[in-house]
């Protein structure tokens, strides 16, 4: 049926303001309805995602190198196994964006618990598909990781070591828990666009 140019006007307004504010820097969708719901600097950080992402990589990758201390083990296992490690760590303890210093920073702390919509948000977190993202996530910078010291070892110039006692072990395990550290950032902005897609989805 044919609709005034009016109500046209009106109807395409709605939409919208229903569909949300796209940031221009990073095509980032908020849905009207989180509008002010997330804390700023998860979204800042999920805006810049590309640096901040860039940076965590090469900083998991000079701490896998062991500032130069040229161990196989550190190189190739630690590649491997750091975000798995990291992994393993969201999918037992679920990130929930309003425990966080950003949420304590934005005056949102434990605002899941007083507002229905940050509630579901917060639910995204633990989804099935946010389970998905962080397995998905997690083989790729395994790959990505083990791809990067592989290129790091053939360019150094003493062979890498498969030699491990007391000290180089222990080594090897802070690097590995290290870099696992440096990766969160990376799983934590998949986790906001996943979950700020899934939120589009479920109200299209």
């Amino acid at each position: 049926m044919w609709k005034p140019r009016s109500e046209w006007k009106e109807w395409a307004t709605r939409r919208i303001l229903d569909v949300g504010t796209v940031v221009t820097a990073s095509k980032l969708i908020i849905p009207s309805e989180l509008h002010g719901k997330i804390p700023s600097g998860l979204l800042r950080a999920a805006e810049l995602r590309l640096p901040v992402n860039s940076f965590c990589f090469c900083l998991a990758c000079l701490a896998l190198s062991g500032f130069d201390n040229r161990n196989a083990w550190t190189y190739f296992a630690g590649a491997i196994v750091s975000p798995l490690l990291a992994t393993t760590y969201l999918l037992l303890v679920p990130f929930n964006p309003y425990r966080t210093p950003a949420a304590k920073f934005s005056g949102m702390y434990d605002q899941d618990q007083k507002d229905e919509t940050c509630k579901r948000f917060a639910e995204l977190m633990r989804s099935r598909s946010a389970r998905r993202v962080l397995l998905t996530n997690s083989l790729i910078l395994s790959l990505a990781l083990l791809l990067a010291m592989i290129a790091v070892s053939v360019f150094q110039a003493k062979p890498v070591s498969w030699s491990v006692d007391s000290r180089s072990g222990g080594w090897i395990l802070l690097l590995t828990l290290f870099s696992s550290l440096v990766l969160v950032p990376i799983f934590i902005n998949s986790l906001i666009m996943s979950a700020l897609k899934n939120w589009n989805l479920q109200r299209s």
